[in-house]
């Protein structure tokens, strides 16, 4: 549909295409699979991508996002980083132990830009948020922080519930908002046979469009 088009521009990153595409709709509205599917696209093209699922009741867990997203990053990535930023994005992630003090949120965030820099390296590095609304507010700083300071090696696929406000702010110049209608069973369809190689029942597809 019109909707992976759009991302797969954020894929390519070329032609000065808008950093991010948030994709708007309600629970029934696709916009899960939808991101899926990008996701998909990207791994399939090479592209590495960090993904995250917040759910509305880690809203008060303090960088849960931030720790799904780098779920996938490596001792020896981090190990390239300034070891005062490498014990900061540690403790963030709980990885080793926090220190007696506060964390400042500060040194999290520039160690956040550092880490992504590093895994973009001359590549390039999505992030896939799915329901970006709920990202607990210290991961949302960090990313925020980031995102605003990283060039066009940098992509953000997000969704959010319609009505709903990002706690990411981005300039708006680098934004796509992309309204998403509801799914059609026929698109749900060629979506799952693409991804899971096989069929379902009319049943079964009705239960997962709702």
């Amino acid at each position: 549909g019109s909707e992976l088009v759009e991302c797969d521009d954020v894929l390519s990153g070329g032609g000065g295409a808008p950093l991010a595409r948030i994709g708007e709709g309600d629970g029934g509205f696709g916009k899960t699979t939808v991101g899926l599917e990008a996701v998909r696209r990207a791994r399939a093209r090479g592209i590495r991508v960090l993904e995250c699922r917040p759910a509305q009741s880690e809203l008060k867990l303090t960088y849960s996002a931030l720790a799904d997203l780098l779920e996938s990053v490596t001792p020896d990535e981090l190990a390239l980083l300034p070891p005062p930023q490498r014990r900061a994005v540690e403790v963030a992630l709980l990885r080793v132990e926090a220190p007696g003090r506060m964390l400042d949120a500060r040194i999290v965030a520039t160690a956040i830009l550092s880490l992504l820099r590093v895994l973009a390296g001359n590549d390039r590095l999505v992030l896939a948020v799915d329901d970006v609304q709920w990202l607990d507010a210290q991961s949302a700083k960090a990313l925020e922080f980031a995102v605003r300071r990283l060039d066009r090696r940098l992509g953000l696929l997000a969704t959010i519930r319609f009505a709903a406000e990002s706690p990411i702010a981005l300039v708006e110049d680098d934004v796509l908002r992309l309204r998403l209608d509801p799914l059609s069973l026929a698109a749900v369809h060629r979506l799952l046979s693409t991804r899971l190689h096989r069929s379902f029942s009319r049943l079964i597809l009705v239960k997962i469009q709702l």
